[in-house]
């Protein structure tokens, strides 16, 4: 009998292992976005209004992981923020592997979570220091409702995935498609 590791433990190791060498070089390029993240939360959370009196270059649904990351102790120092937020978009992944290996189920593509993990895997450095994890989980579960006729779900997801970043609006065509 041949043992497989699950794409989820895969995918866990490989975060954990980023996670902890990510705090011995923290000022690295890859991984000084969390630290404006940080800077970003404490002026809001400080009752600085995003847009008007401080810059912000993310639209409004990008405030969600960094608000989240600050709530669950990042407020305390940078690098406590950064591990945080490295640990949330992990989540993200995770539940994204999730929602895509039920939406295989349902139009019969096999192995879609094992290949979003070796992406996923592969793009990790990237990836857990920003928050596109988070519009691709809102993507994922936009997509997953509307072929799941959970239509409201689906697209309060895709305006949610809009308002984090603009590219999820691909999915207009799908909606469209699917009405016709």
């Amino acid at each position: 009998m041949r043992r497989t590791i699950r794409p989820e433990l895969g995918l866990l190791i490989a975060a954990a292992i980023l996670i902890v060498v990510g705090q011995l070089n923290p000022r690295h390029w890859l991984r000084y976005d969390p630290f404006e993240y940080r800077l970003l939360m404490a002026g809001l959370f400080d009752g600085t209004f995003p847009y008007i009196e401080a810059s912000f270059e993310h639209l409004p649904g990008a405030i969600v992981p960094m608000a989240a990351a600050w709530l669950l102790g990042g407020f305390s120092n940078t690098a406590f923020y950064r591990a945080v937020y490295a640990g949330l978009m992990t989540a993200l992944l995770l539940a994204t592997m999730w929602l895509l290996g039920d939406l295989g189920r349902r139009l019969a593509v096999p192995r879609v979570r094992e290949r979003w993990m070796w992406q996923a895997t592969a793009l990790l450095p990237l990836l857990l220091y920003r928050h596109e994890p988070w519009i691709a989980f809102l993507t994922v579960l936009a997509l997953r409702g509307l072929v799941a006729g959970e239509e409201a779900r689906g697209q309060a997801a895709g305006l949610a995935a809009i308002l984090s970043k603009g590219w999820p609006a691909v999915l207009a065509p799908v909606q469209w498609w699917r009405g016709r």
